[in-house]
């Protein structure tokens, strides 16, 4: 019985739709603009509006390099309306899923029961795309970038190669960190041509297209950049902040560093080093300072850096939480953050009866 109905896609689309609904409904009570940097993105919007009017009478923050503006745009297009926000998010997502199963439909057909099956209990996905935050459209784009590259690769269609750049060239707008990914795809690209012993150009336009929209797609923030900072840059100015802290990461480690962006010793390193007027971990010349310090203290101890490397390998592989700034959601009154944590020890330690008590 359930096999005959997760084979039929108006079951399969109509049970996604309602559980869009239901997930949305769940979590918008507690959105709020608070959280993710959205007031940053606001002040985008506000810094757009005025580009485009030809005014300044609007009141807007001194904007900085980070985060990097995607999701202002977002705010822009719908007025920083929660609801049109969610929505379009939403429908991005019914989109994506939607392209995923038509690629399983017409090639891999065997596939598709257990597939459907995942997405229709996969709720914690779906209050993913319910929050307000750029990671939502981020990840909608890097799969529907990604299964175009895919049709190109094995249909030699140009038109979704190009489609795939622009997906792509949209996606670093809104995550920065990717833009390291885009420039392993010429190398992915041509494995997959040896293995289909196809012949190889290395400087073939097929191969640095991606590349190259992308590029084009953040010139725009490359002169932004520029202009804030004297440097013509094409990621955000907080993975020097963000190198840093990963190495607290790694439990009692000899740095003394903490995996928390208000970490004490980053806070004393950039206290003694800007001494002379107040700092901020994701301005350029903080950024620049983080990342040497990052390299200095893997350089004075490669073990540790090794051993953490290995830690975070295993949380990759085992790690089923994030929890984050979780009880920074529950806005409604009602927290359970020790629980969670006490859930998460548990799984740690295998402890079933624990695990069920919670």
């Amino acid at each position: 019985m359930i096999k005959i109905l997760l084979k039929n896609k108006y079951f399969f689309f109509t049970s996604l739709f309602v559980l869009l609904i239901i997930s949305s409904l769940i979590s918008f009570q507690n959105l709020s603009f608070a959280l993710y940097f959205n007031q940053k993105y606001i002040d985008y919007s506000h810094s757009l509006t005025n580009f485009f009017n030809s005014k300044s009478n609007l009141f807007v923050n001194d904007l900085s390099t980070f985060p990097i503006w995607g999701y202002g745009l977002v705010h822009w297009l719908f007025d920083s309306s929660k609801l049109n926000i969610l929505i379009f998010q939403q429908a991005l997502n019914f989109y994506t899923i939607y392209l995923v199963d038509q690629f399983l439909r017409k090639n891999h057909s065997k596939c598709l029961i257990f597939w459907r099956g995942i997405v229709l209990l996969a709720f914690p996905y779906f209050f993913f795309h319910t929050q307000l935050w750029p990671k939502s459209i981020a990840s909608s784009l890097i799969v529907i970038s990604t299964l175009k590259l895919i049709y190109y690769m094995t249909t030699k269609q140009k038109y979704n190669l190009i489609f795939s750049g622009i997906g792509f060239g949209l996606l670093c707008n809104f995550r920065s960190d990717y833009l390291y990914f885009i420039f392993v795809i010429p190398i992915i690209m041509m494995i997959w041509e040896l293995i289909n012993k196809r012949k190889v150009t290395l400087f073939s336009i097929s191969i640095i297209i991606i590349p190259l929209t992308t590029l084009l797609f953040l010139v725009p923030w490359g002169i932004y950049s520029y202009q804030k900072t004297q440097h013509f840059l094409l990621t955000s100015t907080n993975s020097g902040h963000t190198l840093f802290i990963g190495l607290g990461q790694l439990p009692n480690n000899k740095w003394g560093i903490t995996p928390r962006d208000e970490d004490p010793k980053m806070d004393s390193i950039l206290g003694s080093k800007f001494r002379e007027r107040s700092y901020l971990s994701t301005r350029y010349n903080e950024d620049q300072y983080l990342k040497k310090v990052f390299f200095s203290f893997i350089k004075e101890s490669p073990l540790e850096w090794l051993k953490k490397c290995s830690y975070n390998l295993r949380l990759i592989l085992m790690d089923p939480f994030y929890v984050g700034n979780v009880g920074n959601f529950q806005l409604n009154g009602i927290s359970n953050i020790k629980e969670i944590r006490a859930l998460e020890n548990a799984v740690y330690q295998f402890d079933t009866k624990g695990i069920f008590q919670i």
